[in-house]
């Protein structure tokens, strides 16, 4: 009989974990939850997978950013924010988010 092929699916990365071929488009940095929260639901409407991860920076505290993604190659990357600027945006590329 011929070995039948096994899909496995894509490893999930975790917030913290690190691996070596995940980008993410940060578009921005919010202090207000709500803001963020309003933007991502924007972002999503203008067919953008996105995401908000809170974090606390040592000089404002509690802050919100909103990245795009994530995707697997830094061209996918790259794409992604060209798209976001011709929006108007003023995103950046993250590499192992």
């Amino acid at each position: 009989a011929k070995p039948r092929a096994v899909k496995r699916p894509e490893p999930r990365v975790e917030p913290g974990a690190v691996s070596k071929d995940v980008w993410v488009v940060q578009v921005v940095a919010l202090r207000n939850k709500e803001s963020a929260t309003n933007l991502s639901g924007k972002l999503a409407k203008e067919g953008f997978k996105n995401f908000v991860n809170a974090w606390t920076h040592p000089r404002y505290g509690e802050m919100y950013r909103i990245r795009v993604g994530p995707t697997h190659s830094k061209e996918g990357a790259l794409k992604t924010k060209e798209k976001l600027v011709e929006r108007g945006y003023k995103p950046f590329i993250v590499k192992n988010p």
